[in-house]
């Protein structure tokens, strides 16, 4: 193999430089000048090729600014001033004589057209270049518009029709005390070619008959107060997008929203095509909502509520209040695998996928996270509890499960409970958080996986058979009467196992918090944790953290 030369000078010059060997000084200057003469200059490119060149440039993420290049040479400037192609993106921010210019060469082209951020006294200017061009019109985007100077935009969207558009977009800033939100008709025989909406502070709900060709919606911010917005027609107006891929909608509410009682016998509509949903709003809305479709098993599903609205009394207690009563429309839940929770006031957070298990076996794409937010912290005994977790995956094939909670709910998991429900875990991670009062006891927990106990799942045969790794962290250290049990336990689970040389589980992993009355130094308990349970597990590890006193 010919080895690859580390010469940087260029290629041609080296070839001019061979072809010089053995002529005299004049000659071979003579020679070179009549080389170098016979390459290209940047004035004798193609066209083609130049506009190739500048449409890469203008794709380029880093954004390079190629209105500079075109004054390299005329030559570059008069091949990119006749190529319309080049100025179908066009935006206004400083002033507006880029978006006359480009509005010229573009010719009969489809333009795309950005706004923001437009100076508002530029604004109805901008507009008026436009209105001859609507017509043109593929993408039109405001951004960082305030409310005020909204108007001028919503006139020019509501007289033209716009037969080539396929996005808008319209971001108006938050305002701390305005309530009011900008009202929008986008009536199918204006925009029949909309696929993505992405708005903000606009209510745009009056006329659902343009929904039916979307494609993306994402609302951000829409108060519904002024002009008022019915949870029905929120609702019904969703339920107008049968070919919807992403449905993003975050502090969207109604005035009427926990303050009527709708009927519960109504259609549903099936989004085959979702594959992202993303719901912010108080959990009347969101109920309302998640009981009249039906998502599909591999979408992507984000839910997040208040726990305390600030306008009306619309309470989310724990997760399951974001959920209706019937849960057909979200078929994950009922397929997911790996799950975790976590609830620290004054938040509760709960996430679950059908991920790749242990195994390493093929995953799906779909998932579920739920959250609820607290303007006032929970009392430690409400929130999420064992008993909204079991009834949110009820028939779950779960197989991962990771709970992070206070010592006060890990002393009140009803352990026999959680593994007759999730029969098929195969790796339980708890964590207890560091608070008000001592660390919870391993005792329930392992009195609830020996199969030879009265308190485990089933009350015969062997819980969770498929259980092989057990992460325990902010537990008490084990007494010898807890740690009897634990070996107990574990030696029954290894007999029950046909005696398996692995042990009862693959791996065992503590770490312990120091409790009050633990006898003993932390160096000869953790001999005595390994002395009997090292040998009843393939891997074990111990740690101790300092107790806070």
């Amino acid at each position: 193999m010919t080895e690859r030369s580390t010469d940087p000078t260029p290629t041609y010059h080296r070839r001019i430089a061979r072809q010089c060997r053995g002529l005299s000084i004049p000659h071979a200057m003579k020679k070179a000048d009549q080389s170098l003469k016979k390459t290209l200059g940047i004035d004798s490119l193609a066209p083609e090729l130049l506009i190739r060149v500048f449409t890469l440039i203008q794709e380029d993420p880093i954004g390079l600014p190629w209105l500079r290049i075109l004054r390299v040479c005329k030559y570059w400037y008069t091949v990119a001033s006749s190529a319309p192609e080049l100025w179908t993106s066009l935006n206004a921010s400083g002033n507006l004589s880029f978006l006359r210019t480009g509005l010229t060469r573009s010719k009969s082209l489809k333009i795309d057209v950005n706004l923001g951020p437009c100076a508002p006294h530029l604004l109805p200017t901008a507009l008026d270049l436009l209105e001859p061009h609507v017509s043109r019109l593929s993408s039109l985007s405001f951004s960082h518009l305030i409310l005020k100077h909204t108007p001028p935009v919503l006139a020019f969207l509501g007289r033209n029709a716009f037969p080539s558009m396929h996005f808008l977009r319209i971001l108006t800033k938050r305002s701390v005390n305005d309530e009011h939100d900008s009202a929008l008709l986008l009536p199918s025989a204006r925009f029949p070619q909309l696929r993505t909406l992405e708005c903000s502070r606009v209510h745009f709900f009056g006329d659902a008959s343009g929904f039916k060709q979307l494609r993306t919606l994402k609302v951000d911010t829409c108060l519904g107060i002024k002009p008022r917005l019915k949870t029905t027609t929120l609702v019904n107006a969703l339920l107008e997008m049968p070919h919807i891929e992403v449905l993003e909608l975050h502090e969207v509410s109604a005035h009427d929203a926990g303050l009527v009682t709708l009927p519960p016998s109504r259609d549903t509509v099936a989004l085959d095509n979702l594959r992202k949903l993303a719901l912010q709003t108080e959990s009347p809305i969101m109920c309302e909502i998640l009981s009249r479709i039906v998502i599909p098993s591999a979408a992507e599903v984000s839910l997040k509520s208040p726990t305390v609205s600030p306008r009306y009394e619309a309470d989310a207690h724990c997760l399951r209040d974001l959920l209706p009563a019937d849960r057909n429309g979200l078929p994950i839940l009922s397929c997911v695998t790996r799950a975790r929770v976590v609830s620290y006031a004054p938040q509760q957070t709960l996430y679950g996928d059908m991920g790749r298990d242990l195994d390493g076996s093929a995953s799906q794409s779909g998932y579920i996270h739920l959250s609820l937010t607290g303007m006032i912290a929970f009392v430690e005994d409400e929130g999420m509890g064992l008993g909204d977790f079991l009834d949110i995956f009820p028939n779950a094939p779960l197989h991962v499960l990771d709970l992070e909670c206070t010592r006060r709910r890990a002393a009140g998991i009803g352990w026999p409970s959680l593994f007759a429900l999730f029969p098929d875990l195969q790796s339980l991670r708890i964590k207890v958080a560091r608070g008000e009062g001592g660390p919870p006891s391993m005792k329930t927990l392992f009195a609830a996986l020996d199969p030879d106990s009265q308190s485990n799942a089933t009350g015969f045969g062997l819980p969770c058979q498929h259980l092989e790794n057990l992460y325990l962290t902010g537990y008490c250290t084990a007494t010898d009467e807890v740690l009897r049990m634990m070996t107990t336990c574990l030696e029954n689970r290894r007999q029950w196992l046909g005696g398996m040389a692995g042990g009862a589980l693959s791996e065992l992993r503590v770490w312990l918090v120091e409790g009050s009355n633990t006898p003993s130094t932390p160096k000869a308990r953790e001999a005595a944790f390994r002395e009997s349970i090292a040998p009843l597990v393939a891997r074990c590890t111990y740690h101790e953290i300092n107790r806070v006193r």
